[in-house]
Protein backbone atom coordinates (compact mmCIF):
# COMPACT_ATOMS: atom_id res chain seq x y z
CA UNK A 1 0.00 0.00 0.00
CA UNK A 2 1.38 3.33 -1.27
CA UNK A 3 1.85 6.26 1.94
CA UNK A 4 0.74 9.33 1.72
CA UNK A 5 4.40 10.29 0.86
CA UNK A 6 5.29 8.10 -1.75
CA UNK A 7 2.12 9.18 -3.48
CA UNK A 8 2.78 13.09 -3.19
CA UNK A 9 6.57 12.53 -4.79
CA UNK A 10 5.24 9.55 -7.60
CA UNK A 11 3.87 12.69 -10.20
CA UNK A 12 7.61 14.67 -9.33
CA UNK A 13 9.46 11.75 -10.28
CA UNK A 14 7.68 11.26 -14.00
CA UNK A 15 8.04 14.89 -14.14
CA UNK A 16 11.68 15.11 -13.87
CA UNK A 17 12.44 11.80 -15.61
CA UNK A 18 10.21 13.18 -18.57
CA UNK A 19 12.10 16.18 -18.97
CA UNK A 20 15.76 15.14 -18.12
CA UNK A 21 15.36 13.57 -21.75
CA UNK A 22 16.45 17.39 -22.70
CA UNK A 23 14.36 19.63 -25.03
CA UNK A 24 11.46 17.60 -26.60
CA UNK A 25 10.64 19.52 -29.77
CA UNK A 26 8.49 17.90 -32.40
CA UNK A 27 9.64 15.18 -34.46
CA UNK A 28 12.79 14.54 -32.44
CA UNK A 29 13.88 11.13 -30.92
CA UNK A 30 13.81 12.41 -27.31
CA UNK A 31 10.10 13.18 -28.12
CA UNK A 32 8.69 10.76 -29.77
CA UNK A 33 10.64 7.42 -28.94
CA UNK A 34 12.00 8.23 -25.32
CA UNK A 35 9.27 10.39 -24.10
CA UNK A 36 6.51 8.35 -25.45
CA UNK A 37 8.19 5.11 -24.63
CA UNK A 38 8.29 6.29 -21.05
CA UNK A 39 4.29 7.01 -20.87
CA UNK A 40 3.55 4.38 -22.56
CA UNK A 41 5.95 1.86 -19.88
CA UNK A 42 4.55 3.29 -17.24
CA UNK A 43 0.67 3.23 -18.80
CA UNK A 44 1.37 -0.94 -19.22
CA UNK A 45 2.35 -0.74 -15.67
CA UNK A 46 -0.74 0.72 -14.29
CA UNK A 47 -2.53 -1.35 -16.94
CA UNK A 48 -1.23 -4.72 -15.27
CA UNK A 49 -2.04 -3.41 -11.96
CA UNK A 50 -5.68 -2.98 -12.81
CA UNK A 51 -6.08 -6.02 -14.51
CA UNK A 52 -8.10 -8.36 -11.90
CA UNK A 53 -9.85 -5.16 -10.69
CA UNK A 54 -13.21 -3.46 -11.71
CA UNK A 55 -11.82 -0.90 -13.68
CA UNK A 56 -10.27 -1.66 -17.00
CA UNK A 57 -7.45 0.32 -18.97
CA UNK A 58 -6.73 0.52 -22.27
CA UNK A 59 -4.18 2.88 -24.35
CA UNK A 60 -3.81 3.63 -27.73
CA UNK A 61 -1.35 6.34 -29.14
CA UNK A 62 -2.41 8.23 -32.61
CA UNK A 63 0.75 8.40 -35.23
CA UNK A 64 0.68 12.16 -35.55
CA UNK A 65 3.92 14.06 -34.72
CA UNK A 66 3.70 15.82 -31.47
CA UNK A 67 5.95 17.56 -28.89
CA UNK A 68 4.58 15.98 -25.88
CA UNK A 69 4.28 17.68 -22.86
CA UNK A 70 5.21 21.30 -23.61
CA UNK A 71 3.67 22.51 -20.73
CA UNK A 72 5.58 20.14 -18.66
CA UNK A 73 3.08 18.55 -15.93
CA UNK A 74 -0.16 19.44 -17.67
CA UNK A 75 -1.54 16.96 -20.08
CA UNK A 76 -5.51 17.47 -20.63
CA UNK A 77 -8.03 15.01 -18.81
CA UNK A 78 -11.34 14.12 -21.08
CA UNK A 79 -14.54 13.09 -19.25
CA UNK A 80 -16.57 10.25 -21.46
CA UNK A 81 -19.76 9.13 -20.74
CA UNK A 82 -21.49 5.62 -22.01
CA UNK A 83 -24.57 5.95 -20.20
CA UNK A 84 -25.56 7.35 -16.21
CA UNK A 85 -24.71 4.05 -15.11
CA UNK A 86 -21.38 3.49 -16.66
CA UNK A 87 -18.49 6.28 -17.54
CA UNK A 88 -15.28 6.13 -18.92
CA UNK A 89 -12.52 8.69 -18.52
CA UNK A 90 -9.99 9.28 -21.60
CA UNK A 91 -6.22 10.49 -20.22
CA UNK A 92 -4.76 12.68 -23.36
CA UNK A 93 -1.11 13.06 -22.86
CA UNK A 94 -0.35 15.55 -26.42
CA UNK A 95 1.51 18.30 -27.31
CA UNK A 96 2.50 20.21 -29.92
CA UNK A 97 0.71 23.28 -28.27
CA UNK A 98 3.51 25.39 -29.86
CA UNK A 99 3.04 24.56 -33.37
CA UNK A 100 -0.53 25.92 -33.62
CA UNK A 101 -2.34 23.19 -31.53
CA UNK A 102 -1.83 20.75 -34.01
CA UNK A 103 -2.33 17.32 -31.65
CA UNK A 104 -5.27 18.41 -29.56
CA UNK A 105 -6.41 18.98 -33.29
CA UNK A 106 -5.29 15.74 -34.76
CA UNK A 107 -7.24 13.78 -31.58
CA UNK A 108 -10.49 15.52 -31.63
CA UNK A 109 -10.55 15.39 -35.68
CA UNK A 110 -9.26 12.19 -36.05
CA UNK A 111 -9.44 9.66 -33.10
CA UNK A 112 -11.90 7.55 -33.05
CA UNK A 113 -12.56 7.85 -29.07
CA UNK A 114 -13.19 11.63 -30.13
CA UNK A 115 -16.43 11.32 -30.72
CA UNK A 116 -17.73 9.78 -27.43
CA UNK A 117 -16.26 12.52 -25.35
CA UNK A 118 -19.01 14.71 -23.60
CA UNK A 119 -17.05 16.93 -21.60
CA UNK A 120 -13.18 17.73 -21.09
CA UNK A 121 -10.63 18.99 -17.95
CA UNK A 122 -7.56 21.06 -19.51
CA UNK A 123 -4.47 21.63 -17.46
CA UNK A 124 -2.47 23.67 -18.80
CA UNK A 125 0.51 26.30 -17.63
CA UNK A 126 1.15 30.05 -18.06
CA UNK A 127 3.85 30.13 -15.23
CA UNK A 128 5.71 27.65 -13.15
CA UNK A 129 3.86 26.08 -10.30
CA UNK A 130 1.63 27.32 -7.49
CA UNK A 131 -2.25 27.88 -7.61
CA UNK A 132 -3.57 26.21 -10.65
CA UNK A 133 -6.65 29.02 -11.75
CA UNK A 134 -9.94 27.96 -13.37
CA UNK A 135 -10.11 30.76 -16.36
CA UNK A 136 -12.28 29.53 -18.98
CA UNK A 137 -15.62 27.56 -18.76
CA UNK A 138 -18.11 26.45 -21.04
CA UNK A 139 -19.20 27.66 -23.91
CA UNK A 140 -22.36 27.50 -21.63
CA UNK A 141 -23.12 24.45 -19.99
CA UNK A 142 -23.04 26.06 -16.32
CA UNK A 143 -23.37 22.25 -14.75
CA UNK A 144 -19.36 22.46 -15.19
CA UNK A 145 -18.47 25.49 -13.17
CA UNK A 146 -21.49 23.66 -10.41
CA UNK A 147 -19.19 20.99 -10.76
CA UNK A 148 -16.35 22.66 -9.70
CA UNK A 149 -17.78 24.72 -6.78
CA UNK A 150 -19.11 21.46 -6.04
CA UNK A 151 -15.79 18.93 -5.99
CA UNK A 152 -12.85 21.07 -6.18
CA UNK A 153 -10.40 20.79 -2.67
CA UNK A 154 -8.88 23.91 -3.22
CA UNK A 155 -11.21 26.30 -5.35
CA UNK A 156 -8.77 28.93 -7.46
CA UNK A 157 -11.35 30.37 -10.25
CA UNK A 158 -12.46 34.02 -11.47
CA UNK A 159 -14.20 34.86 -14.27
CA UNK A 160 -12.44 37.69 -15.30
CA UNK A 161 -9.74 35.53 -16.85
CA UNK A 162 -12.21 34.70 -18.74
CA UNK A 163 -13.21 37.43 -20.26
CA UNK A 164 -9.42 38.96 -20.36
CA UNK A 165 -8.85 35.79 -21.95
CA UNK A 166 -11.58 35.42 -24.71
CA UNK A 167 -10.93 39.11 -25.21
CA UNK A 168 -8.18 38.39 -27.00
CA UNK A 169 -5.96 41.20 -25.39
CA UNK A 170 -3.53 38.06 -24.36
CA UNK A 171 -1.84 36.55 -27.60
CA UNK A 172 -2.03 33.26 -26.20
CA UNK A 173 -4.53 30.00 -26.90
CA UNK A 174 -4.92 26.53 -25.72
CA UNK A 175 -6.05 23.25 -26.43
CA UNK A 176 -9.44 24.52 -25.00
CA UNK A 177 -10.72 26.26 -27.96
CA UNK A 178 -9.62 22.97 -29.90
CA UNK A 179 -12.02 20.94 -28.11
CA UNK A 180 -14.51 23.82 -28.25
CA UNK A 181 -14.32 25.02 -31.84
CA UNK A 182 -13.79 21.47 -33.64
CA UNK A 183 -14.96 19.03 -31.32
CA UNK A 184 -18.22 21.02 -29.87
CA UNK A 185 -17.42 20.35 -26.66
CA UNK A 186 -17.91 22.01 -23.36
CA UNK A 187 -14.96 21.74 -20.57
CA UNK A 188 -12.92 23.92 -17.69
CA UNK A 189 -9.29 25.16 -18.41
CA UNK A 190 -6.93 25.32 -15.80
CA UNK A 191 -3.57 26.77 -15.77
CA UNK A 192 -0.50 27.65 -13.89
CA UNK A 193 0.23 30.88 -13.54
CA UNK A 194 3.03 31.67 -10.59
CA UNK A 195 6.54 32.65 -11.56
CA UNK A 196 5.53 33.49 -15.57
CA UNK A 197 8.52 35.21 -16.07
CA UNK A 198 11.07 32.06 -16.41
CA UNK A 199 8.40 30.29 -18.54
CA UNK A 200 9.40 28.78 -21.39
CA UNK A 201 13.13 30.15 -20.68
CA UNK A 202 16.39 28.04 -19.78
CA UNK A 203 14.87 28.70 -16.29
CA UNK A 204 11.85 26.32 -16.69
CA UNK A 205 13.05 23.05 -15.52
CA UNK A 206 11.41 20.30 -13.11
CA UNK A 207 13.05 21.47 -9.88
CA UNK A 208 11.22 24.70 -9.93
CA UNK A 209 7.97 23.05 -9.85
CA UNK A 210 6.99 22.46 -6.12
CA UNK A 211 5.48 18.97 -5.38
CA UNK A 212 2.79 20.43 -3.43
CA UNK A 213 1.57 22.41 -6.77
CA UNK A 214 1.42 18.81 -8.57
CA UNK A 215 -0.72 17.27 -5.40
CA UNK A 216 -2.96 20.47 -5.31
CA UNK A 217 -3.95 20.02 -9.37
CA UNK A 218 -4.24 16.60 -8.96
CA UNK A 219 -6.54 16.97 -5.45
CA UNK A 220 -8.84 19.32 -7.15
CA UNK A 221 -8.79 17.56 -10.67
CA UNK A 222 -9.43 13.78 -9.50
CA UNK A 223 -12.15 15.18 -7.23
CA UNK A 224 -14.28 17.29 -9.81
CA UNK A 225 -13.36 14.48 -12.57
CA UNK A 226 -14.84 11.95 -10.36
CA UNK A 227 -17.80 13.99 -10.01
CA UNK A 228 -18.55 14.45 -13.65
CA UNK A 229 -18.14 11.22 -14.51
CA UNK A 230 -20.98 10.24 -11.80
CA UNK A 231 -23.03 13.41 -13.06
CA UNK A 232 -26.17 11.84 -14.79
CA UNK A 233 -25.84 15.52 -16.85
CA UNK A 234 -22.93 14.30 -19.33
CA UNK A 235 -25.33 11.19 -20.88
CA UNK A 236 -26.66 14.27 -22.51
CA UNK A 237 -24.05 17.63 -22.09
CA UNK A 238 -26.31 19.60 -25.15
CA UNK A 239 -29.30 19.52 -23.21
CA UNK A 240 -28.07 21.53 -20.24
CA UNK A 241 -26.40 24.11 -22.38
CA UNK A 242 -27.85 27.19 -21.90
CA UNK A 243 -26.65 30.47 -20.57
CA UNK A 244 -22.99 31.65 -19.06
CA UNK A 245 -21.93 31.92 -14.84
CA UNK A 246 -20.10 34.36 -13.37
CA UNK A 247 -17.55 32.57 -10.88
CA UNK A 248 -14.47 33.57 -8.33
CA UNK A 249 -13.54 32.37 -5.26
CA UNK A 250 -13.06 33.45 -1.62
CA UNK A 251 -9.82 33.55 -0.60
CA UNK A 252 -9.38 29.91 -1.90
CA UNK A 253 -11.90 28.66 0.54
CA UNK A 254 -14.88 28.59 -1.10
CA UNK A 255 -16.23 29.39 -4.50
CA UNK A 256 -19.29 31.75 -5.73
CA UNK A 257 -20.65 31.32 -8.95
CA UNK A 258 -24.19 32.66 -10.34
CA UNK A 259 -25.62 32.41 -13.71
CA UNK A 260 -24.97 35.66 -15.87
CA UNK A 261 -28.75 37.05 -16.12
CA UNK A 262 -28.38 37.04 -12.58
CA UNK A 263 -25.55 39.31 -12.59
CA UNK A 264 -27.45 41.33 -15.07
CA UNK A 265 -30.45 41.79 -13.38
CA UNK A 266 -28.68 42.78 -10.39
CA UNK A 267 -26.18 46.00 -12.26
CA UNK A 268 -29.53 47.38 -13.72
CA UNK A 269 -30.98 47.08 -10.54
CA UNK A 270 -28.08 49.30 -9.18
CA UNK A 271 -28.02 51.66 -12.35
CA UNK A 272 -31.93 52.02 -12.08
CA UNK A 273 -31.48 52.90 -8.10
CA UNK A 274 -28.83 55.06 -8.49
CA UNK A 275 -30.55 56.92 -11.56
CA UNK A 276 -33.69 57.41 -8.73
CA UNK A 277 -31.57 58.71 -6.71
CA UNK A 278 -30.23 61.20 -8.72
CA UNK A 279 -33.31 62.12 -10.26
CA UNK A 280 -34.67 62.50 -6.50
CA UNK A 281 -31.77 65.21 -5.75
CA UNK A 282 -31.85 66.72 -8.66
CA UNK A 283 -35.49 67.93 -8.37
CA UNK A 284 -34.94 69.45 -4.62
CA UNK A 285 -36.79 72.92 -4.43
CA UNK A 286 -34.70 76.51 -4.94
CA UNK A 287 -31.98 76.54 -6.48
CA UNK A 288 -30.46 73.42 -4.52
CA UNK A 289 -31.52 70.79 -7.24
CA UNK A 290 -29.61 73.02 -9.65
CA UNK A 291 -26.80 73.25 -7.52
CA UNK A 292 -26.42 69.30 -6.91
CA UNK A 293 -26.13 68.86 -10.43
CA UNK A 294 -23.21 71.53 -11.11
CA UNK A 295 -21.58 69.65 -8.18
CA UNK A 296 -21.99 66.36 -9.85
CA UNK A 297 -20.81 67.20 -13.37
CA UNK A 298 -17.47 69.35 -11.72
CA UNK A 299 -16.75 65.79 -9.54
CA UNK A 300 -17.54 63.52 -12.23
CA UNK A 301 -15.01 65.68 -14.52
CA UNK A 302 -12.28 65.51 -11.70
CA UNK A 303 -12.71 61.98 -11.55
CA UNK A 304 -12.08 61.64 -15.12
CA UNK A 305 -9.50 64.03 -15.18
CA UNK A 306 -7.28 61.93 -13.00
CA UNK A 307 -8.04 58.86 -14.47
CA UNK A 308 -6.41 60.25 -17.38
CA UNK A 309 -3.47 62.34 -15.58
CA UNK A 310 -3.10 58.77 -14.09
CA UNK A 311 -2.87 56.87 -17.14
CA UNK A 312 -0.57 59.07 -18.48
CA UNK A 313 1.73 59.33 -15.82
CA UNK A 314 2.16 55.37 -16.04
CA UNK A 315 2.92 55.56 -19.53
CA UNK A 316 5.54 57.73 -18.97
CA UNK A 317 7.05 55.80 -16.16
CA UNK A 318 6.81 52.87 -18.46
CA UNK A 319 8.35 54.54 -21.41
CA UNK A 320 11.21 55.56 -19.45
CA UNK A 321 11.82 51.86 -18.41
CA UNK A 322 11.58 51.08 -21.52
CA UNK A 323 14.33 53.42 -22.99
CA UNK A 324 16.66 52.12 -19.89
CA UNK A 325 16.61 49.00 -21.25
CA UNK A 326 14.48 47.13 -18.49
CA UNK A 327 10.73 47.23 -19.86
CA UNK A 328 9.66 43.71 -18.30
CA UNK A 329 11.78 43.96 -15.24
CA UNK A 330 8.71 43.74 -13.15
CA UNK A 331 7.36 40.77 -14.71
CA UNK A 332 9.74 38.90 -11.96
CA UNK A 333 10.07 41.84 -9.90
CA UNK A 334 6.25 42.19 -8.62
CA UNK A 335 6.71 44.45 -5.52
CA UNK A 336 9.10 46.67 -7.17
CA UNK A 337 6.21 47.14 -10.07
CA UNK A 338 3.60 47.97 -7.28
CA UNK A 339 6.12 50.70 -5.35
CA UNK A 340 7.00 52.53 -9.36
CA UNK A 341 3.35 52.53 -10.78
CA UNK A 342 1.63 52.05 -7.80
CA UNK A 343 3.33 55.14 -6.43
CA UNK A 344 2.70 56.80 -9.66
CA UNK A 345 -1.21 55.98 -9.79
CA UNK A 346 -1.42 56.89 -6.15
CA UNK A 347 0.53 60.09 -5.97
CA UNK A 348 -1.43 61.41 -9.31
CA UNK A 349 -4.67 61.23 -8.01
CA UNK A 350 -4.01 62.63 -4.75
CA UNK A 351 -2.67 65.45 -6.63
CA UNK A 352 -5.36 65.89 -9.00
CA UNK A 353 -7.75 65.82 -6.19
CA UNK A 354 -5.99 67.98 -3.88
CA UNK A 355 -5.66 70.35 -6.61
CA UNK A 356 -9.52 70.66 -7.61
CA UNK A 357 -10.45 70.83 -3.74
CA UNK A 358 -8.34 74.21 -3.21
CA UNK A 359 -9.73 75.34 -6.68
CA UNK A 360 -13.18 76.80 -6.16
CA UNK A 361 -16.18 77.57 -7.97
CA UNK A 362 -18.52 80.83 -7.08
CA UNK A 363 -16.71 80.80 -4.06
CA UNK A 364 -16.86 77.96 -2.22
CA UNK A 365 -17.79 74.25 -4.00
CA UNK A 366 -15.18 71.54 -4.07
CA UNK A 367 -14.51 69.48 -6.60
CA UNK A 368 -14.59 65.85 -4.67
CA UNK A 369 -17.19 63.20 -4.15
CA UNK A 370 -17.51 63.46 -0.76
CA UNK A 371 -19.78 66.48 -0.33
CA UNK A 372 -22.22 65.63 -3.75
CA UNK A 373 -22.99 62.14 -2.32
Amino acid sequence: MATAQTRRESPKRHLEQITSVGPRPTGSPENELLTVGYLLEQIEKIREETASGPQQLTSRRQRRRSELCSDAGSPAFLGQPLNPSSSRSYFLFNGAEENILQASHGFITQHPWAKQVRAFINLEAAGVGGKEVVFQTGPENPWLVQAYVHAAKHPFASVVGQEVFQSGIIPSDTDFRIYRDFGNIPGIDLAFIENGFIYHTKYDTADRILTDSIQRAGDNILAVLKYLVMSEKLADASEYRHGNMVFFDLLGVVVVAYPARVGTILNYMVAAATFIYLAKKASLPGNAGGRYVRDLACATGVAILSWFVTLLSVLIVALLVTLLGRSMFWYNHFYACVCLYGAATTGKMIFIHTLAKTCTMGGCVWWSWGPVL
